[in-house]
C-alpha cells in the first residue's frame, strides 16, 4: 500500500497539519514536502516520484489553492497517471472542471467537517489503488482509444457516450478490460454511470453493485440505481442491508425499494426493524410497508397486522399495511384481513360520530373540519371497499 500525498498551499498549512496528523492516526503513511523535502534535493523530481507512489492525492482547496501552480500541476500530475484524487474544500472557491467532476468534499464549515467521510475515501482509494488506470495498446482502433480517453472527460454527456461506444464494443478485449476498470474509476459519476450500464449482462451483476449502491446517493441517479438493483436481484441484498443504516435519506429510502423489488425474505427482519424505530423518516417506514407486501411471504403478515393495530389513528400508515397485507395470497392473510376490516368499520364509525357533532355548528372552522371528515370517510370505505374484496378471493381459495 502506498502513502496519501498531500497537496496544499502553503498559507493552509494549519489545515494540511491537521489532516496530516489525522490521516496517519487512521494508520495510512503520509507523505507531504515539510516531511521529505531538504535543501539540496532536486523537488520536482523527488514531487514526481512520490505521486506515483501514492495510493492517492489529497488537494486541499482554497482560493489561494486555486492560483498555485505547484498545487494545479500535483493534482493534474496524478490525475494524468491515473492515482486517485481527492479535493478537500476548505475555503469557497470556484474548481476546475476535472477537480469538481470528482465530488469534493465539503470542508468549508469546521465544526460539520466529516473526517470520517475522508478516512473512508482514503480508505477506498488504498483498497483499490491502481485498478482504474487503463492501459490502451498501440494497435487499439481509434474509436475505442477515444472512448477510453473520454471517460475521463469532464462532460457527463461525453462520459455517457465513451461509456456506450465501449459497451457496444465489450466483443473487443480492450474494450471490455476498459469497461472492468471504469467501474473502479476516480469519478464516481464514471463509476455509477458505468455500472448502471453493465448491470444488464448476467456475468457483471456483482461487479456493477457497489456503483449501483453509489448512484442511491445521487438525485440524479436514485431511481434508475434501486430499480437496476430490484432487476441485479438477491445477490444485491447484503449490500442492500448494510446501507439501510445510511444517514442520507435517499440513499436509506431506495435501498427499501430496491428490496421490495427484489422480493427476497431475507429482508424482512431488517425491514421490520425500520418500521418500529421511532427515530426513521416516515416515509421510509411506509415504504418499508410497501416492500412487506411487495415481498408476499407469508411471515410478513405478523409484522403487517401489529403495524394495522399500533397504527391507530395514523390511517395513511394503516391504509398501506392493508395493502401490503392483500398482495400477499396466503390464507394465513385472512385472519389479518378481517382484523383490519374491524379496525376499519371502528374508524368508520368514529368518524361519522365526529361528523354529526359539527354538522349543526355554522362557523368556518367547524365547515373545514367537516370537509376533512368527509375525506377521511370517502379513504375508509375505500378502504373497507379493498378488504372485503379480498376477503370474497379468500371464501373461494
Amino acid at each position: 500500500m502506498g502513502h496519501i500525498f498531500i497537496s496544499y498551499m502553503h498559507d493552509d498549512g494549519d489545515f494540511a497539519e491537521n489532516l496530516n496528523t489525522r490521516i496517519k492516526s487512521a494508520g495510512f503513511e503520509t507523505w507531504i514536502d515539510d516531511d521529505r523535502l531538504h535543501a539540496g534535493q532536486d523537488w520536482r523530481v523527488e514531487i514526481d516520484e512520490a505521486i506515483k507512489n501514492a495510493s492517492a492525492l489529497i488537494v486541499i482547496m482554497s482560493p489561494e489553492a486555486k492560483k498555485s501552480e505547484y498545487v494545479t500541476y500535483e493534482w493534474s500530475f496524478a490525475l494524468g497517471i491515473g492515482i486517485k484524487v481527492i479535493p478537500v474544500m476548505i475555503k469557497r472557491t470556484t474548481l476546475h472542471p476535472r477537480l469538481d467532476a470528482l465530488q469534493y468534499l465539503d470542508f468549508i464549515n469546521r465544526p460539520s467537517r466529516n473526517w470520517d467521510n475522508l478516512i473512508n475515501e482514503v480508505k477506498r482509494a488504498t483498497s483499490s489503488n491502481g485498478s482504474y488506470i487503463i492501459l490502451i495498446p498501440r494497435d487499439t482502433s481509434n474509436y475505442i482509444r477515444e472512448a477510453i480517453i473520454a471517460l475521463d472527460s469532464p462532460s457527463s454527456s461525453d462520459r455517457a457516450g465513451a461509456i456506450a461506444t465501449l459497451i457496444q464494443a465489450r466483443d473487443n478485449s480492450v474494450a471490455k478490460d476498459a469497461l472492468k476498470s471504469a467501474l473502479k474509476h476516480p469519478n464516481r459519476e464514471v463509476r455509477i454511470q458505468t455500472s448502471l450500464a453493465l448491470a444488464n449482462f448476467s456475468n457483471m451483476q456483482i461487479q456493477v453493485i457497489p456503483g449501483l449502491i453509489e448512484g442511491l446517493q445521487t438525485q440524479e441517479h436514485n431511481r434508475n440505481a434501486f430499480e437496476v438493483l430490484g432487476k441485479v436481484g438477491a445477490v444485491a441484498v447484503p449490500s442492500l442491508l448494510e446501507v439501510l443504516s445510511h444517514r442520507t435519506l435517499r440513499v436509506r429510502l431506495g435501498a427499501v425499494k430496491a428490496l421490495g423489488l427484489i422480493r427476497d425474505a431475507a429482508a424482512l427482519r431488517s425491514l421490520s426493524e425500520i418500521i418500529n424505530n421511532n427515530d426513521e423518516q416516515i416515509e421510509v417506514k411506509k415504504s418499508a410497508i410497501t416492500s412487506l407486501g411487495q415481498i408476499g411471504d407469508a411471515s410478513a403478515i405478523p409484522i403487517l397486522i401489529e403495524i394495522i393495530k399500533d397504527a391507530s389513528g395514523h390511517l395513511d400508515i394503516q391504509n398501506v399495511a392493508i395493502k401490503s397485507l392483500c398482495q400477499i395470497r396466503d390464507i394465513s392473510a385472512k385472519e389479518g384481513l378481517q382484523i383490519a376490516l374491524n379496525f376499519m368499520q371502528e374508524a368508520l364509525r368514529q368518524n361519522e360520530q365526529a361528523m354529526k357533532q359539527i354538522s349543526n355548528l355554522q362557523n368556518r372552522e367547524a365547515a373545514d373540519e367537516f370537509r376533512y371528515l368527509s375525506h377521511i370517510e370517502e379513504t375508509i370505505i375505500s378502504i373497507i371497499n379493498d378488504i372485503e374484496y379480498e376477503l370474497e378471493f379468500f371464501e373461494e381459495y
